[in-house]
């Protein structure tokens, strides 16, 4: 896999001691997110509004970015677009008039709470709460990111 100059910068400065055959692995990405203040502070210049944004997120929806995708991200731009996508701020807390947390109508049509059924030929099934990278624009954020699953080292 051919990898950018921006990878391996970001690789050199912040995991040189880990090889390709680590970096490469889903279950290493997942086990290093970076997952609060300090260890996003450890590779970005955060804004005020991103600090304040990531000490009030707690319970769902929390900051994890896997280390090759932060790697994507700019150090230093809090407007970068691709990093608003990913790092907490205090804009998340605002809610608009007309705005749901709830924005596709799916708790009206969850049976149980793994299944969501709006449709009467399909279902959704919700198996985990967890994903490798949070999405700040989730439809679903307020449902994922309670859990954690770190995979052992093989399966």
């Amino acid at each position: 896999m051919q990898q950018s100059d921006k990878i391996i910068a970001f690789r050199s400065a912040f995991f040189p001691e880990v090889g390709d055959e680590d970096w490469g692995n889903w279950r290493w990405q997942l086990r290093n997110r970076f997952r609060d203040l300090a260890s996003l502070e450890r590779v970005f210049e955060l804004s005020e509004d991103e600090r304040e944004g990531i000490r009030r997120r707690e319970g769902m929806l929390p900051p994890g970015i896997t280390p090759y995708y932060a790697a994507l991200l700019d150090p230093k731009d809090p407007e970068q677009g691709l990093r608003r996508t990913k790092i907490p701020s205090m804009k998340e807390f605002v809610q608009a008039p007309g705005e749901r947390d709830d924005p596709l109508g799916e708790e009206d049509h969850r049976p149980v709470e793994a299944i969501v059924h709006t449709y009467r030929d399909k279902v959704l099934f919700l198996v985990t709460d967890f994903c490798a990278t949070y999405w700040r624009y989730c439809t679903r954020s307020r449902i994922v990111g309670g859990g954690e699953f770190l995979p052992r080292q093989s399966m």
